[in-house]
């Protein structure tokens, strides 16, 4: 073939004329001399007067002028005359609708002719047959069709360029009349509120990703390990008798506030501390979590209760690097939602500290109701809150979780910190794991984390000894903060050479002189005045006070620093049971009884339980079930008188479940306290068939 080359647009005979044998003269339009010629043959078969002839002859040349068929008709025709002659009597018919019926059949006849004479024309086009034509004609509308698309496309993008002009000369009349001072300031705002806001996450991430062990003869710098490390996931339970199973992480994003509550040790702290660092660490993917502040709240660490507040809190994790809160930072964060408030130990303040917190807390709620409060509190602290609040309890470690702890307590602070390898610890793993088992009291100790935590430090420090019970657990975890292992590689000189026992009666006094004070921590001179004057007490007068805090706080570790010049027990649980411990060596019983319904001794009063001889034992459980006794004093028996008989009953029904807690840690005790408490409680409790 020749050279194929189309132009878009343009009548048919152009794009094909190098296809034309050149013998031919057929013209663009068709050879229109010979046409006229067979016109007037036809004619002349016809009984017309030359005016009629030469009137129809020039209506069809006429109409054939501008209405003659091209090759593409041909080729639709499919070379077919009769086709062809009806599509040019058809348009002919339309186009001269006035004309006589003779003349209309007479030119119907002729165009009949014109169309064989020009399907016989197309035919003799040389090397062009078809399906040559036909090919040649689907690629000239495809042509047409890309053009048309091509035409449409480069419209739109003229119409998009236009509006494109359009808003960029409306953004430079903005430019023209903006002051970009303000749009500086609010980028420097921003600017000030990201880097303040990445600081404040790597402190908290770095501070409250720690966990503090409970073992004196383990060296001092192997006691922190990393919470996100070690951390055993705990599980919830939310609602009554067939609680359900809740995990943590996704009740955070189900419920906006939050109350967690659970027994002494049970991981109320250390929870809260996996949220903060989740949070500053951003590991919670749920959209619901992403970008959001935690501001940790040790609740029995605030000092000016005056200015407390979410400010207070945030100065205080910031205090050991030179950082300020951006102004508005707070209302904004509150405003957008972001903050989470992580309010720990409702249990460990008095209640009118409790009161206050309340109070700011439903004050911010009220003001922002999208922020997410998670409480921490005793199961004995109620949840009286002015709104709407998740309450779930902290479950004890099944057999699994204990196996876990287990695993990455020994890992963590063993193997991680060098003092053993893998293989070491495999044999004190093996054999806590296998007492656990085989002692049902041990496994009822370390369903509870605290409790788990000590039995691993013994474990590893006694050399697989183990105690059986709740108290002797307590008294030899105090002890073993207290032992010194002259096989480490430390000097004592600096510390007062004193007896364990005589430490423990210093740190007796001091825990019972906190709680009879409703303290948690104290300013570092007035424990120092107390040690003062217990030294004295017990007959030391060669030992400094300030050497003695100094022994408690940097080797012991049962007392550490709080800020710059407090100090507080490790744990409340090591408080109260030494506080237990003192009360039940000065047999001082009465203060006890004055402090029955206080939610803040109620711990106390089963740890002293646990201490009782059988008579001092059977005396406080008949104190705790006879609620009309009179001591206490007249005060305490005025204030029974008032209250109504339902408040009688609910105060009555308290004092049994205490009775039967303690009961279940005391030693010795005659089994008709056991009959009487629970044939009471059984009016209380629906026993099942």
């Amino acid at each position: 073939q020749k050279n194929e080359t189309f132009s878009v647009g343009g009548e048919i005979a152009d794009l094909i004329a190098d296809y034309i044998d050149s013998a031919h003269e057929t013209l663009k339009y068709g050879d229109l001399d010979v046409i006229e010629n067979f016109i007037g043959k036809e004619l002349s078969f016809r009984p017309l007067n030359n005016e009629e002839k030469n009137r129809i002859k020039e209506n069809i040349l006429n109409y054939l002028v501008y209405n003659f068929p091209d090759f593409n008709t041909i080729v639709r025709c499919n070379n077919d005359a009769q086709k062809l002659s009806k599509i040019l009597c058809d348009g002919f018919s339309e186009h001269y609708r006035v004309l006589a019926t003779y003349e209309l059949e007479t030119c119907n006849r002729c165009l009949s002719i014109i169309a064989e004479v020009y399907i016989q024309m197309a035919g003799k086009v040389s090397d062009f047959d078809q399906e040559r034509w036909k090919s040649l004609f689907y690629r000239l509308e495809s042509l047409k069709r890309a053009t048309t698309s091509i035409r449409e496309n480069l419209e739109q993008i003229a119409n998009t360029q236009g509006e494109l002009l359009n808003r960029f000369d409306e953004f430079v009349q903005y430019v023209e009349r903006t002051d970009f001072t303000s749009i500086n300031q609010l980028y420097e705002k921003h600017r000030k509120y990201v880097e303040f806001e990445n600081r404040y996450l790597e402190v908290v991430a770095s501070k409250y990703n720690v966990i503090n062990l409970f073992a004196s003869l383990i060296h001092r710098n192997y006691r922190r390990y990393n919470l996100s490390v070690a951390y055993v996931g705990l599980w919830l339970e939310k609602g009554e008798g067939d609680a359900e199973k809740v995990d943590p992480g996704e009740l955070l994003i189900s419920s906006q506030k939050i109350w967690v509550a659970g027994d002494p040790g049970y991981g109320k702290t250390t929870l809260l501390q996996w949220m903060a660092v989740n949070f500053a660490e951003r590991k919670f993917l749920s959209s619901t979590l992403k970008n959001k502040i935690p501001v940790f709240f040790t609740l029995r660490n605030i000092e000016n209760w005056d200015t407390f507040g979410i400010e207070q809190a945030i100065r205080t994790d910031m205090s050991e690097i030179e950082s300020s809160i951006p102004d508005g930072w707070i209302v904004e964060m509150l405003s957008s939602g972001r903050l989470v408030l992580l309010i720990d130990g409702m249990d460990e303040i008095s209640n009118r500290k409790a009161d206050i917190v309340r109070e700011k807390i439903e004050s911010l709620v009220n003001l922002y109701p999208n922020l997410r409060v998670v409480i921490s509190a005793r199961t004995y602290i109620e949840q009286n809150l002015a709104f709407p609040c998740t309450y779930v309890r902290i479950k004890k470690m099944d057999e699994d979780q204990i196996w876990q702890f287990i695993d990455y307590w020994h890992n963590s602070v063993l193997v991680e910190s060098g003092i053993l390898d893998t293989e070491g610890v495999r044999k004190y793993k093996d054999t806590l794991y296998n007492s656990i088992l085989s002692v049902p009291a041990i496994l009822k100790l370390a369903e509870v984390p605290l409790a788990c935590a000590m039995l691993c430090a013994l474990n590893f420090c006694r050399n697989n000894s183990l105690p059986h019970t709740r108290r002797q657990l307590y008294e030899d975890s105090c002890r073993m903060f207290l032992e010194i292992d002259p096989q480490k590689d430390i000097s004592f000189e600096q510390y007062p050479n004193l007896s364990i026992e005589k430490y423990s009666l210093i740190l007796d006094g001091l825990a019972y002189w906190m709680v009879r004070n409703g303290c948690v921590e104290a300013k570092r001179e007035v424990f120092e005045r107390q040690i003062k004057e217990r030294l004295q007490l017990i007959g030391i007068d060669n030992v400094k006070e300030r050497d003695v805090v100094k022994y408690l706080t940097e080797r012991s570790g049962i007392i550490r620093n709080v800020g710059v010049d407090s100090v507080e027990f490790i744990h409340n649980t090591f408080m109260e049971f030494m506080a237990a411990r003192e009360l039940q060596r000065l047999s001082d019983w009465g203060i006890l009884q004055q402090h029955f319904e206080d939610n803040e001794w109620q711990e106390i009063i089963l740890l002293a339980g646990a201490l009782a001889t059988k008579g001092e034992a059977e005396k406080l459980i008949e104190n705790l079930i006879n609620i009309s006794s009179p001591i206490g004093g007249g005060v305490w028996m005025l204030k029974h008188r008032m209250l109504s008989k339902n408040e009688k009953r609910k105060l009555k029904t308290r004092r049994y479940f205490i009775a039967k807690a303690c009961m279940e840690n005391v030693q010795v005790i005659d089994k008709s306290y056991r009959h009487r408490v629970d044939e009471e409680l059984k009016k209380y409790i629906p026993i099942s068939s």
